[in-house]
């Protein structure tokens, strides 16, 4: 599959959550996951390359799956242990998204 169809349906992923996914000139975050007056809301780094594009938006998702009761995750004890988890899920994601139909 495309990279462009994996953005595809990870944007679809954001949308089917009620998530707004925003470009934003960032400058220390490659990507936020942030939920204000109950909306979910992803902000994407404007500047980067497509991969990093398809990488932050997986990874901003995951933390809706996975976190999205923590509370402020950046202020958190465990911040790196649920960076690392989203890590994972985020590559997962990318891996499974990526799959050809027919493999």
């Amino acid at each position: 599959m495309s990279k462009s169809e994996v953005f595809r349906k990870l944007m679809l992923l954001a949308n089917k959550n009620d998530v707004k996914v925003l470009f934003v000139p960032f400058k220390t975050y490659d990507g936020r996951f942030t939920r204000r007056s109950g909306e979910y809301r992803i902000g994407i780094r404007i500047d980067m390359d497509f991969d990093d594009y398809i990488y932050n938006l997986a990874h901003e998702l995951a933390h809706l799956y996975l976190h999205y009761d923590k509370g402020n995750m950046m202020e958190s004890d465990r911040k790196a242990e649920y960076e690392e988890q989203v890590d994972r899920a985020a590559k997962m994601l990318i891996d499974v998204l990526s799959i050809q139909e027919g493999e």
